[in-house]
């Protein structure tokens, strides 16, 4: 581009950022034209979405900050010297021109990264600068040489620019014929990977597709494909910012070094290797050659979610979370609002820096619980955390996530602990969706006739307290008390549930005095009051208790070996014949190998529960397979077995064995211990496992609940996987629980609107 045009944009002020930018404005960056030995100069000014200054057409850069070093270099902003990394300088000198202004977006120069307000505003704008983008180049490095090597390379600048075409042809024939003469190449470069990515994905569909390659000897292969290990490690795979970048780009440019791609040509090859099918075995290419294919599955996740996105499916955080999150941030509050992008509208939530990392965390927690009605946020290995300062209740987004309990995610879909009481958050406003629900409810129970109009009088009391609590819902919380009688149908259909959630419930917590709290002069007549003030750090709401843990075993923390799996899958039954002495052993190992397969099966279409006629199929794969009998009447297929292991893997590894003081067994986290309760949560498709904690200390002098407990996770427990909760009966207010931020405490809190 011209400077002309530009002029009127730039400032003449001489600072970075002399002026934050406007509601629907954003910063760009000119990069000025140079050799690569020149150093880095810019201008950066403000556009406008909407008006003045006009919007300009500009690529995104998508890279990886790196390490600081001892000799960051510096490139000139407004003639102002910043400092930036060496993987941000070489990113520039790669994408700069030696004769024309380059247009750009950059995060770290285009944002104050200094203003915690700007900052916090235009991560929400992130989502529309990279889909907005004439093309998202993607910076890998400066490949496969030392610093010094690229130098001398990026002067020379002899790029090798593939499009994914039959164009690339030139490129591949040359590299076939360099790496198939007599006397290779002595070293790999970063067009020789492209290349082998080109070919590979232009015989995707070819029952070899490594056919092209016969005749590279198989040192040769072997450096080539250790050059594609290298492009597939880089930091930017392993950033979550990445994952929005990529994901919302129009078109994507993939550089490695001196030689470019585009994005589809890398996604092709991954789909190639996501078909799962067996690559024919040549002398040439080696068994670990090919595994360096696996790591494409990091390119095949974004891709999926880029088709997912341009067909507008977008998918919920809770989804992208367990997806993503597993990717690195400079600032862990950044696992989460690196992807807020990418999700539905259901979560209002938004980045904000002046929250903590706790705050946020916990935040994004509620959102998704009121955004799901569900508690399918909490369930895994909840306790399994590097922060310790997280309530137990708030997964730590900052952790890997159990790659185990990613795989178990399509299994909730077959549970239904808790019936169709789903979860509903409650806080100072209520939420429209709650007042028009509660609306529906009174219009149709004035509509029914006899008992079929009217709820269990025992609801009246919590109905007028929400009305008292929340005025803009008292006429038609009234309207509801009207309809409350002592013989009300105990039948709520869908529009209510006992399942009301509560952050930071009141607790009395200081006694005052009616003089400490007037403002009258002395004298007037004291009186001891309790003052409610909000318990920071609890999560208040109804459950119903089903066992207590009473024995509890090794878990298995890897299914890499079938044989030590076994083993302790053997070990687990000879302690099930111990403990539980009062039914047959017929009985006993029907429940047994169910709670090993968390009672689900694999089928062409996903997961369903097991049936009773699935009984002779699991008992003989369980004698066959884990105890290593022969299986003599060969009535199963090796692919019926092969479907059961693959569903005992899933659903053990990672997982202790425990059996309950009623008898009945279970999978938990590994951290699930003797004395632990199985409690039945609103809105979770398994039973959850607490743990007796005392409240913190601050508190635990006012507290007026009897225990308190800690979130250890979900659990597999046989019998209670379908529906275990129902309103009290007629005029009894059954014991509630409240899940706190660390503690469940028991409270009697009752209120019932979805």
């Amino acid at each position: 581009m011209d400077i002309e045009p530009l002029l009127k944009y730039f400032v003449s002020k001489r600072v970075p950022y002399p002026e934050p930018p406007g509601r629907h404005q954003i910063r760009l960056m000119a990069l000025f034209p140079g050799k690569w030995s020149d150093d880095i100069s810019c201008e950066v000014f403000r556009v406008s979405w909407e008006g003045i200054p006009q919007m300009l057409a500009y690529k995104a850069l998508s890279y990886a900050w790196g390490l600081p070093s001892r000799k960051d270099p510096t490139v000139l902003v407004n003639d102002c010297p910043v400092k930036v990394t060496i993987n941000l300088e070489q990113a520039l000198k790669y994408e700069r021109s030696q004769d024309k202004y380059i247009i750009l977006w950059v995060d770290a120069l285009c944002i104050d990264q200094k203003n915690n307000s700007e900052r916090t505003f235009q991560v929400s704008q992130m989502g529309r600068i990279y889909s907005k983008a004439t093309a998202v180049v993607v910076f890998l490095g400066h490949g496969l040489g030392d610093r010094k090597t690229t130098s001398r390379r990026g002067s020379q600048l002899d790029q090798y620019r593939f499009e994914g075409t039959s164009a690339d042809t030139v490129y591949t024939s040359r590299f076939l014929s360099r790496w198939k003469a007599p006397r290779t190449p002595k070293r790999v470069i970063e067009s020789d990977v492209f290349c082998l990515v080109s070919i590979l994905s232009r015989a995707r569909n070819l029952v070899d597709p490594f056919a092209s390659l016969d005749g590279i000897p198989q040192v040769a292969l072997t450096a080539i494909f250790e050059g594609l290990r290298k492009l597939l490690t880089t930091r930017w795979w392993d950033r979550v910012w990445v994952v929005q970048e990529a994901v919302l780009a129009k078109a994507m440019t993939i550089r490695f070094g001196n030689a470019s791609a585009p994005w589809k040509l890398l996604a092709d090859v991954a789909g190639l290797c996501s078909q799962q099918r067996p690559f024919p075995k040549i002398q040439q290419v080696s068994a670990s050659d090919i595994k360096v294919l696996s790591l494409l599955s990091k390119a095949t996740d974004i891709d999926l979610l880029r088709q997912t996105w341009r067909q507008d499916d977008k998918p919920g955080l809770l989804f992208v979370l367990r997806k993503f999150s597993n990717r690195q941030a400079s600032d862990e509050r950044d696992k989460i609002y690196a992807l807020l992008g990418l999700c539905n509208s259901e979560i209002p939530l938004t980045p904000d820096y002046s929250r903590t990392t706790i705050e946020a965390y916990r935040e994004t927690t509620l959102d998704i619980i009121r955004g799901s009605n569900s508690l399918e946020v909490l369930s895994g290995d909840v306790g399994r955390k590097n922060r310790q300062d997280l309530p137990s209740w708030v997964p730590d987004w900052s952790a890997t996530f159990g790659e185990h309990d990613r795989e178990r995610v399509p299994f909730l879909s077959q549970y239904h602990a808790c019936g169709k009481v789903s979860s509903t958050h409650i806080d100072a406003f209520p939420s429209p969706r709650t007042k028009q629900q509660m609306t529906l409810l009174a219009e149709s129970l004035e509509a029914k006739d006899g008992l079929e109009g009217f709820l269990p009088h025992c609801l009246s009391r919590a109905i007028k307290d929400y009305g008292r609590q929340y005025p803009s819902c008292r006429d038609v919380c009234s309207k509801l008390v009207e309809r409350c009688g002592p013989r009300g149908h105990l039948s709520l259909g869908t529009f209510t549930t006992p399942g009301f959630i509560k952050d930071e419930p009141e607790i009395p917590r200081r006694r005052f005095t009616d003089q400490e709290l007037s403002t009258e002069p002395l004298g007037v007549r004291e009186k001891e009051i309790w003052v409610d003030t909000p318990w920071e750090g609890c999560l208040r709401m109804r459950g119903k208790r089903i066992a207590v843990i009473a024995h509890s075993f090794n878990p298995v923390y890897t299914s890499s070996s079938m044989e030590s799996v076994s083993d302790t899958i053997m070990d687990w039954l000879k302690n099930t014949l111990r403990y539980i002495e009062n039914q047959t052993i017929q009985h006993t190992m029907k429940e047994f190998v169910t709670t090993l397969l968390s009672a689900v099966k694999k089928t062409p279409n996903g997961f369903e529960r097991l049936e009773d006629k699935d009984q002779p199929a699991i008992l003989e794969w369980f004698h066959a397979r884990i105890e290593g009998r022969e299986s003599s009447e060969g009535r199963f297929t090796t692919e019926e077995f092969n479907a059961f292991t693959d569903v005992l893997k899933l659903s053990v590894t990672m997982r202790a064995f425990f059996i309950t003081d009623d008898g009945r067994m279970g999978l938990g986290p590994t951290s699930t211990a003797e004395g632990d309760i199985v409690h039945v949560l609103p809105g979770g498709n398994l039973p959850f496992i607490l743990r007796r904690a005392d409240p913190p200390t601050n508190v635990k002098q006012h507290i007026r609940v009897s225990q308190t407990f800690r979130l250890v996770g979900d659990c597999f427990l046989d019998g209670a996987i379908d529906p275990q909760l129902s309103f009290p009966q007629e005029g009894k207010a059954k014991r509630a629980y409240a899940l706190s931020l660390v503690f469940l405490q028991y409270h009697f809190f009752l209120k019932g609107f979805l």
